[in-house]
Parts: C-alpha cells; structure tokens; sequence
C-alpha cells in the first residue's frame, strides 16, 4: 500500500481492485445507475462479488429460513445477468 496504487473494495476483506470497481459500488449504494460511468465489466465484478458476499453471509452468518437472502441473492444473480447483457 506504500505505492499508493493499491484500492481497498471490502475493509472486511481487502480485494485489490481499480477505482472504478469503488465507484460502481458507490454509485449503486447512493441507488444511482453506473451504467455509462463504468465499463459493464466492472458492473459484472461488481454483482460477482456482491453474490458471493450474499452467499457467505447466508451460510454463515444470518437465518436461513426468513427468506432475505434468498432475495438478495436473486437480486444479485438478475444484476449480474443484467450487466453481461
């Protein structure tokens, strides 16, 4: 990190990625659109991870019988296929 070329995605967990993949995240946190902002590559690492986030916490972290992750993790999957198209 002393380069300074080094971006932190998850301060939960450091993944080196481009600036680009932090604005994306920004931006669909804020609920604005990234598309045009960001390459749709960017938006398909975005809803990659996002999915895989969902996926751990469901099995390790929280109920799995309220039927919340499920919608997350489908809410990921149709972003995801949204952005390779």
């Amino acid at each position: 990190m002393s380069s300074g070329n080094i971006k932190v995605i998850d301060w939960q967990r450091p993944v080196v990625g481009p600036a680009s993949l932090d604005l994306a995240s920004l931006l669909i946190s804020l609920g604005i659109d990234p598309s045009g902002k960001v390459s749709p590559e960017i938006l398909q690492v975005h809803w990659i991870l996002f999915t895989g986030w969902i996926l751990e916490a469901w099995m390790d972290h929280f109920d799995q019988t309220t039927g919340t992750m499920e919608r997350w993790l489908l809410l990921g999957l149709s972003k995801l296929k949204q952005a390779a198209l």
